[in-house]
């Protein structure tokens, strides 16, 4: 029987992000992954359905089926202590560029923490449009270097 969710919300506790890193950046942390949910009220729901996974599946990246609808409309976001699970994808965070001075409310919940940073999703989706429009700009003929301009043209 899982505990009920009142349980996980007094597993909140409010912090910086820069804790979360410190813990999360450790080799001998337990944290493989940082979970991010865009809602603060989401915080136990997540926390709840997590510890119900094989801590194996959470060493390993996986998220819980319960929980890929969140992933595909935005409202969850992953980050990776294994560089090998990382992707461009637009539900991975690269933890290593969340201002280490935010704060934050997490959930300790081995092999994850379950975290909530204000504007955090916000700030990721801005700087998932910016790339993406940096790399078009980037592979479009326009953005090519031109070949001569019109008065280089004229002067000859």
């Amino acid at each position: 029987m899982k505990p009920p969710l009142s349980y996980y919300q007094s597993l909140i506790d409010s912090t910086t992000v820069n804790i979360v890193k410190n813990y999360f950046n450790n080799p001998r942390s337990e944290i493989l992954t940082l979970v991010h949910v865009k809602h603060e009220a989401d915080l136990a729901k997540v926390a709840q359905t997590l510890s119900h996974q094989d801590p194996l599946d959470g060493a390993g990246g996986k998220i819980p089926t319960e929980l890929k609808p969140l992933v595909e409309k935005g409202e969850l976001k992953l980050s990776y202590s294994d560089p090998k699970l990382t992707s461009n994808d637009r539900s991975n965070v690269d933890s290593s560029k969340i201002p280490g001075q935010a704060e934050c409310s997490v959930i300790y919940a081995p092999p994850f923490y379950v975290m909530h940073t204000p504007g955090l999703f916000e700030w990721h989706d801005q700087q998932q449009s910016s790339q993406n429009k940096e790399a078009r700009s980037q592979s479009s003929p326009s953005s090519q270097q031109p070949s001569q301009s019109k008065s280089q043209e004229q002067g000859r």
